[in-house]
């Protein structure tokens, strides 16, 4: 493990085309996290892990599941770790991996959550599918297909649309404008060429963002069929709609504020753009509101959280925001 206390040297090295993963941790699960870790560490040639400020008991466990990966004979990686001493939020995070990255000469980045498990075969998938796809499109970046266990009708909509308009000429691969952090797989040029991620925005829709702004730039993203994540996100509760049964995902009171304002502004920004896409950014608040009435068994903090994002997205309001304890 080398930890890194401060900014990385500067005078980056000749980017190579090695991967990195990246993970941002906030006060993770034990045993999850030192299966992302330990996965990621058997198939990749470095992992960066930079954490958020965490609790001493939060950074203990980051510590114990990169001893783990460390001892393990068959690891890879060589890993990097960095402790924050305040939640910064994942744009100002991802962008110092960024430079770590470029200092240390990997050529790619894989950005992962604290919940997400490379499963076996998926960086070797995303490796080979650049080549080929950057000779026939302007291609930005790639992302790997999460396995989730809560998905939405809506979710589905939007990716069969995008599957049934992929030109032909990228197939297997699927046209992808609404990117998730994990599984996304970037060449080190792409940041030269379109900046690294926004950081006036906080946690919730940075993806959407930087996918989006990809596209606007004329830079394709695509997602890679053969590349898995296995993503487990927030609390996952099983609920009936009309006789059938989903699996929803339960997010903090605080998520809910980031969901509302900085989706209206990736909205506002590139909507024009891609109408449908517009549309489903439009829905996103709202239809986070109706799951809350309906399945959250504390309503009143999330709707607050709710309506201060749309009225501090109206405000111009950027950036991190305090939350009372009831909300986070």
């Amino acid at each position: 493990m080398t930890e890194t206390p401060g900014p990385p040297a500067t005078g980056p090295r000749t980017a190579g085309a090695g991967v990195s993963g990246v993970v941002v941790t906030f006060d993770p699960d034990d045993a999850l996290l030192k299966e992302v870790v330990r996965a990621a560490a058997l198939q990749l040639e470095g992992l960066i892990l930079l954490d958020n400020g965490s609790s001493t008991a939060g950074v203990e466990v980051v510590r114990e599941a990169v001893a783990a990966a460390e001892s393990d004979p068959a690891r890879r990686a060589r890993i990097f770790v960095r402790f924050g001493d305040r939640n910064l939020g994942l744009p100002p995070r991802f962008n110092e991996a960024i430079e770590i990255a470029r200092h240390e000469g990997f050529g790619f980045l894989l950005f992962l959550d604290q919940d997400s498990v490379v499963l076996t075969g998926a960086s070797r998938a995303l490796q080979s599918a650049f080549p080929p796809a950057a000779s026939r499109v302007p291609l930005g970046a790639l992302e790997a297909i999460n396995d989730e266990p809560a998905r939405l009708p809506t979710d589905d909509f939007l990716e069969d649309h995008f599957r049934r308009h992929t030109p032909p000429q990228v197939a297997p691969l699927v046209d992808d404008f609404l990117v998730t952090n994990s599984g996304l797989f970037v060449p080190l040029a792409t940041f030269d060429r379109v900046g690294g991620f926004d950081e006036t925005f906080f946690l919730d829709a940075t993806d959407f963002e930087f996918g989006l702004r990809l596209w606007a730039r004329g830079l394709r993203v695509l997602r890679v069929p053969d590349a898995r994540i296995r993503h487990r996100r927030g609390d996952l509760a099983e609920v009936t709609v009309a006789g059938s049964r989903w699996r929803l995902r339960r997010v903090a009171p605080f998520r809910h504020y980031y969901v509302a304002r900085d989706t209206l502004r990736t909205l506002v920004r590139y909507g024009w753009r891609h109408p449908l896409v517009g549309l489903y950014l439009l829905s996103i608040p709202f239809r986070e509101a109706v799951l809350v009435v309906l399945f959250y068994p504390r309503r009143g903090p999330h709707l607050r959280a709710l309506v201060r994002g749309l009225g501090d997205w109206a405000g111009g309001v950027t950036g991190a925001r305090a939350f009372p304890d009831s909300e986070r």
